[in-house]
């Protein structure tokens, strides 16, 4: 975990994560990372300087760590790929340490045609690091999302495992987001939730992990009379899209593949 937040291991000493989880106060060494049960003291924070907090385009940013990572079977840093293709409908996944998704707080909420808020879910703390599998949208899903009826249905033609986790996200304004430099990805009870930000979008190529996005912002929708079910709406930041930037910031320490 990071300033309340997930992160990626790209490096023995470098942290994949969102900038809109930058502090507003960092001081060189007075902030920890917490890896596998050990802090790490942070040596630097690097958000993309175009960042937007407020539309949230660029939400990418470093952290670089004073100290080396010990590696183990448990803990080891992820592939990045420059020339990266993921198709709609393709089963990713997302990790974090985000908040439970418990239920709708009332049946009325249900029926509302807005994204719900905060205030009209129930969810509850969580302290271990969770995945569950999402799919691969067209951005149309998440900016004009209108259809809840066969959610189901569709995931089900492409997981067979039951996930693991459920979906809560903040939500953010989606005007002027660049469409090739983000992601939209999501389900039916399958998403992240908030404390998952900053965490990865990941697909599997050559039986390795790879991560495709930074979880960035999202929303979740009702599905009319169930108070157990939500759909998620997530924007993710595209990796790919900033292999250089991360090269740069780095000095060639993180590369892509």
């Amino acid at each position: 975990m990071i300033f309340d937040c997930t992160g990626t291991i790209i490096h023995n000493q470098w942290i994949l994560s969102a900038a809109h989880c930058e502090p507003e106060h960092f001081v060189d060494g007075s902030l920890n990372a917490t890896i596998n049960g050990k802090d790490y003291a942070i040596e630097k924070v690097i958000s993309h300087s175009e960042f937007n907090n407020e539309t949230l385009v660029k939400d990418i940013m470093l952290v670089k760590l004073k100290e080396p990572i010990e590696f183990s079977e448990n803990v080891s840093s992820i592939c990045l790929f420059q020339n990266l293709t993921v198709p709609e409908m393709e089963v990713a996944a997302v990790a974090g340490f985000g908040i439970k998704f418990v239920r709708v707080k009332t049946l009325n909420d249900t029926y509302q045609e807005e994204q719900l808020d905060s205030t009209e879910v129930i969810y509850e703390n969580n302290e271990l690091l969770r995945e569950t599998p999402v799919l691969i949208r067209n951005m149309s899903y998440c900016f004009d999302y209108e259809d809840y009826e066969n959610e189901e249905e569709s995931f089900a033609e492409n997981v067979t495992e039951t996930p693991t986790t459920e979906n809560v996200t903040e939500t953010s304004s989606t005007e002027n987001v660049t469409e090739s430099a983000i992601i939209c990805a999501g389900g039916a009870n399958r998403g992240t939730t908030q404390g998952d930000s900053g965490g990865p979008l990941l697909v599997i190529r050559d039986h390795h992990w790879v991560q495709y996005g930074v979880t960035s912002f999202g929303s979740i929708l009702p599905v009319p009379g169930d108070l157990l079910a939500v759909s998620d709406q997530g924007i993710y930041t595209k990796v790919n899209a900033y292999c250089d930037w991360i090269a740069e910031k780095t000095s060639n320490e993180v590369t892509c593949q």
